[in-house]
């Protein structure tokens, strides 16, 4: 069984086991009359809500790729973002959604590692301003009501250190990649012994990703606004989604309280434990939205929200992954190694 396999069958089986016993214990009423009540519409349009996201994402990606010199058609750019969500899927922290990303953007035609990266970052730096920007209103609108869970202190430090690093490596790199490059000769050393010119080939993707960086700043600014327009509409989509799915099993619940709470959802997520962040994601979700919302049933909720989102990349990318991927055990090796 290879790889990819097992952290499906992993990441399924955690998912499951919480859903189901969230659903034993706040479902009063039992599992079918609990499901025969809720409004199917209601599912659908989450549903949609998420798809429709996918494609905003990709024209954001088709953006940035332009700007940075890779001209990739929107079916391209499409595949590869539905094909990086399902390793996502697999990966704690849906850390191996990037990486893939990356590795498939670099295989298209005038790609490169530089280029790749320069593009992926690109989105998680436009993602990170809008976050920021929305974890904001969490505190404001949700501190007090969120105040007595455990740790919930510890979990704003933590991000708040993880966002201080990334911006930190970043800067560095923009303004003083020759301090980074000695750093990769330094740790890189033993590699090179193993693959000969690795240093160099990782020096070269550093001056790579800073000028594709320096293009987005100095002559993509247009672009960039416009990539974070389409990151605006492709989250505020997404964090909709547990606004319709609590009002769809009749529950009550404020929407700017649903939208503003999803944020801290994302950073339970990004939890490294376990392949998609089973069982955590689910934990999180219910520790969240059981404190401000009225739910008559918050197993049926998780179990909702994860079919609309999670299960839902899973289904279509690991479908789109069979007929456009072909060998995924041959990506996972070339990821691996790159």
């Amino acid at each position: 069984m290879r790889k990819s396999t097992k952290y499906l069958l992993f990441s399924l089986s955690i998912s499951f086991l919480t859903i189901g016993a969230l659903i034993y214990s706040s479902t009063k009423q039992g599992l079918w009359r609990a499901l025969y009540q809720v409004k199917l519409s209601y599912v659908f349009v989450a549903v949609l809500l998420h798809v429709s996201g996918w494609f905003f994402w990709a024209i954001r990606t088709q953006i940035l790729s332009r700007t940075i010199g890779l001209d990739l058609s929107f079916r391209r750019v499409f595949e590869v973002i539905l094909s990086s969500n399902f390793v996502a899927c697999l990966t704690p922290a849906f850390i191996g959604g990037e990486a893939s990303r990356i590795y498939f953007l670099r295989d298209s035609e005038d790609g490169s590692m530089g280029k790749s990266s320069a593009i992926v970052f690109g989105e998680r730096f436009l993602d990170l301003i809008f976050l920021v920007f929305v974890g904001g209103l969490s505190l404001a609108f949700i501190s007090r009501e969120l105040f007595h869970i455990p740790r919930i202190e510890l979990l704003f430090l933590v991000l708040g250190l993880a966002v201080t690093l990334i911006i930190s490596i970043v800067l560095v790199i923009l303004y003083s990649p020759e301090h980074v490059k000695k750093l990769f000769r330094w740790i890189g050393a033993p590699l090179d012994g193993f693959r000969p010119g690795s240093v160099e080939s990782i020096n070269h993707q550093v001056d790579s990703f800073q000028e594709g960086i320096m293009i987005y700043l100095k002559r993509g600014k247009g672009e960039l606004i416009t990539a974070f327009g389409f990151t605006v509409i492709l989250w505020t989509l997404e964090f909709s989604i547990p606004f319709v799915i609590i009002e769809g099993v009749g529950g009550e619940i404020l929407f700017l309280e649903a939208w503003s709470s999803y944020p801290l959802v994302l950073g339970v997520m990004m939890i490294p434990l376990t392949p998609g962040s089973s069982g955590v994601a689910e934990i999180g979700f219910t520790a969240v939205y059981s404190t401000i919302a009225e739910i008559p049933s918050i197993g049926i909720v998780v179990l909702l929200w994860r079919f609309s989102t999670y299960y839902m990349n899973l289904s279509v990318g690991g479908f789109l992954s069979s007929v456009y991927l072909k060998n995924l055990d041959a990506v996972e090796r070339k990821i691996e190694s790159t």
